[in-house]
């Protein structure tokens, strides 16, 4: 049976300690036995940080926050895909993707899951504050609550 994990980074430690778990997890399996999704969620625009100074209009300043984001995404996955091949997974297990849309990341990574039909996904837990993610939620807390048929892997 072929495991397909979908992997949720963002470039923060927390999303890096998951690399080298999913390599430890991962080498060693024949080539068959497992395939990776890395998948990366964009942000949203921020608003409030336009509005408190930025004087062109917003139409440019959404194009060149696109544009800054998209290519960061596209490092990070780059430089994700290049870590789990240094630590010995092979390069053709492994793909890339930029969501879709932004924002609303835990139900962006539930749909993609699904999309590619992943039985796994693994995702990094920051420090985080526990009253912040009490109150606000988390993308792992949203995960945790509607797995819907995936095994969840919190890396802390």
């Amino acid at each position: 049976m072929k495991h397909k994990l979908l992997v949720a980074v963002d470039g923060e430690k927390a999303s890096l300690r998951t690399i080298d778990y999913v390599a430890r997890a991962c080498v060693g399996s024949t080539d068959n036995e497992f395939a990776i999704v890395l998948f990366h969620v964009l942000p949203t625009f921020p608003v409030y940080d336009y509005m408190a100074g930025v004087t062109f209009p917003i139409r440019v300043a959404m194009e060149m926050f696109d544009n800054r984001t998209r290519l960061a995404a596209t490092e990070i996955l780059a430089k994700t895909k290049e870590a789990l091949v240094n630590r010995g997974v092979k390069a053709e297990q492994v793909t890339t993707e930029i969501a879709r849309e932004r924002g609303n990341t835990a139900p962006q990574i539930l749909k993609a899951a699904a999309d590619h039909k992943c039985d796994t996904i693994v995702v990094g837990r920051s420090g985080e504050c526990m009253v912040a993610a009490f109150l606000l939620g988390s993308v792992v807390e949203h995960l945790l609550r509607n797995p819907v048929g995936f095994a969840i892997w919190v890396v802390e």
